[in-house]
């Protein structure tokens, strides 16, 4: 009798366990990054006598998470490709809608406007209103000029920002799983799987993966070393830190990132928003930017030579001056020259003086068209360099939108095997009950038989 009151109790005991288990199951459906948990249970040992083995009940050896190494790898990997186009979609798409060159308005615009106000003013050579209109026209290019060099380097700052802001950001999840490592390692020598520890884990490495590309590496004692690129970032209960410090160069500042202990850069980050990040400010910012002040420096180059030869107005008529600024190096300062800022009279529209003179204007609108950028000519270099925008930002948005697909589906291959169903887990309450119920039933027949026997015996 005492051997069916023991199977008994260990039924009662493991159908608790299971109940409980479901009860936590459901209580978490919507918790992020939370596991499905069951029992695993076995035969307890036989007992065996002289002629037989007899079975002695159930036993839960432990209570396991239900979780896929290989899902979870796939997803994280899928999961920094995918940070790093969807941050830099985002960004290019801004800059693209920011430098919209539709309807009447941006440097496009002005820069036709600027070459039919030379035309114009080939035309009616010694007519000051077209003078005037040719400065209001040269006026508004220097202004989309800057216009779209601020834009462009605003974008860079917002960018450097979102930098320096990940950094801090890993930094505060290398702590974080420092400590969970050492919970973790120290649960798992002295005790039971620590499952919801594993969750937070798990949870924190996907979050990581989003920045850059992770590996773990998980040692025989327990303890995991996670990689941050190829470099190490947690150890046992250490994390290294990335610190930041600025570079400036011709005005503009960049952030740089080394780790904290050895002052060096981050080694083998390949995906990830940090890596996005850093090679839209590096490669395709900076390269829109020297675009531009390329095509400001070569326009005021190509024009002042021109201009130089001509003469302007009055008694005698002025020579030898420059349109816009000898100075510039590039669209920050794209500017009109202080004679010809102050005076129109002094614009050169004749090659020797003479009125009705209009060679160096014809010259000067000839630049309009010839390709003079290379094999462009500026209007084209500068419709290519939108062009090259575009392309950029949708071969990020294609790439962002693929990934995200991607990535979702691999995540609802690990919902399958971790996630928690209502429907499910309700079924399994009731199978439990029964179980918890029938296990009663065994202890109360026991207790019964028990009682007979001793009776008999009184």
């Amino acid at each position: 009798m005492f051997h069916i009151l023991s199977i008994g109790r260990k039924a009662l005991t493991n159908a608790e366990q299971n109940l409980q288990t479901a009860g936590h199951n459901i209580a978490n459906v919507n918790t992020e990054g939370y596991s499905r948990q069951r029992v695993v249970q076995v035969s307890s040992d036989a007992n065996s006598d002289s002629l037989h083995y007899y079975g002695t009940g159930v036993e839960a050896v432990r209570i396991e998470r239900m979780r896929d190494l290989y899902l979870d790898n796939n997803f994280r990997e899928e999961n920094s490709e995918l940070g790093y186009w969807s941050r830099s979609a985002e960004k290019l798409s801004e800059l693209e809608s920011e430098l919209n060159e539709l309807g009447d308005y941006g440097l496009a615009v002005d820069l036709n406007a600027f070459w039919d106000s030379w035309e114009s003013l080939s035309d009616n050579p010694m007519d000051n209103t077209f003078r005037l209109d040719l400065l209001e026209s040269a006026q508004s290019l220097s202004d989309s000029f800057s216009r779209v060099h601020t834009t462009i380097r605003d974008k860079y700052a917002e960018v450097d920002k979102e930098i320096r802001d990940i950094a801090s950001t890993v930094n505060g999840i290398g702590d974080q799983l420092a400590t969970l490592n050492m919970q973790i390692q120290q649960a798992e020598q002295t005790g039971p799987i620590p499952n919801d520890l594993l969750d937070k884990w798990d949870k924190l490495l996907d979050d990581l993966s989003e920045y850059g590309n992770v590996r773990v590496n998980y040692h025989d004692d327990g303890s995991r070393v996670v990689y941050f690129g190829s470099d190490q970032l947690v150890s046992h209960d250490s994390s290294r830190h990335l610190r930041t410090y600025t570079e400036t160069e011709d005005g503009l500042d960049t952030t740089k990132l080394v780790w904290d202990d050895t002052n060096t850069g981050i080694n083998g980050l390949q995906t990830g928003q940090l890596a996005g990040l850093t090679n839209l400010r590096d490669n395709q910012l900076t390269s829109y930017m020297e675009k531009l002040d390329n095509l400001a420096v070569n326009l005021a180059q190509q024009l002042n030579a021109i201009h130089r030869q001509g003469s302007g107005l009055g008694d005698p008529p002025s020579t030898n001056i420059d349109f816009f600024a000898s100075d510039i190096t590039g669209a920050a300062d794209f500017r009109l020259s202080d004679e010809i800022a102050a005076s129109p009279d002094k614009i050169a529209a004749s090659l020797g003086g003479e009125e009705g003179d209009n060679r160096v204007a014809l010259m000067i609108n000839a630049l309009r068209s010839d390709a003079t950028m290379g094999n462009q000519s500026f209007g084209e270099y500068y419709g290519s360099m939108l062009s090259s925008i575009g392309r950029d930002s949708s071969n990020a948005a294609n790439q962002s939108d693929m990934l995200e697909l991607t990535a979702t589906q691999v995540d609802n291959y690990r919902e399958s095997v971790k996630g928690v169903s209502i429907d499910e887990e309700s079924v399994n309450l009731l199978s439990y009950q029964r179980s918890y119920q029938a296990a009663a039933k065994i202890v109360e027949m026991a207790d019964g038989l028990l009682g007979t026997i001793m009776g008999i015996v009184r």
